[in-house]
């Protein structure tokens, strides 16, 4: 039952004064109702993409890398920590269409930037970098097939032989022998 209905039957037995308070009250209600009604309507606009000025249109990945540095610098107007988070080991990896495809090395990252004001954050100030409406996707690096392997320690003669002579230096000072058995 709306609340207008509901309104009208009590409204059938008051006073002028409490049918005006009634009135005003009524219309009150109604426009809340309005605006419950129109709400998802809104959100469904901003989930779509934010600024309706931004036209449709197909980005390369040249163009997202190369304004790369610019959405860390402008996001950091917005929030500090999404930039950190964007600016430690995430890229862009493929731009099709409208859709760009950010990995991240944890899952831990890709839930953070999957979060749904993060996302929109993102992708509304990219957006407006780029100068088109976008739409993000983020996977991990193991989701995109890319693996980096950390950095492996060399070990080169010269820094066994200086560990080397490190020892024979030691070994000479305290008269020391190494002993086969």
């Amino acid at each position: 039952m709306s609340l207008f209905k509901i309104f009208i039957q009590c409204h059938s037995g008051l006073d002028p004064e409490s049918k005006a308070l009634s009135a005003g009250r009524a219309e009150i209600l109604n426009q809340v109702q309005d605006d419950k009604e129109r709400l998802p309507l809104i959100e469904q606009a901003v989930i779509k993409n934010l600024d309706p000025s931004l036209p449709d249109g197909d980005v390369d990945l040249y163009t997202v890398r190369n304004n790369w540095k610019k959405l860390l610098t402008e996001i950091k107007n917005h929030n500090h920590s999404l930039a950190a988070l964007l600016a430690s080991n995430c890229q862009a990896i493929t731009a099709d269409g409208n859709e760009i495809t950010i990995t991240t090395p944890y899952d831990f990252y890709k839930e953070k930037l999957n979060d749904r004001d993060n996302k929109l954050t993102v992708e509304t100030v990219f957006g407006k970098i780029l100068g088109l409406k976008i739409r993000l996707k983020i996977v991990t690096n193991k989701e995109a097939g890319i693996t980096i392997e950390p950095p492996k320690q060399e070990t080169t003669q010269e820094s066994t032989g200086d560990q080397g002579s490190l020892i024979d230096s030691a070994m000479e000072l305290m008269g020391a022998k190494v002993v086969e058995e």
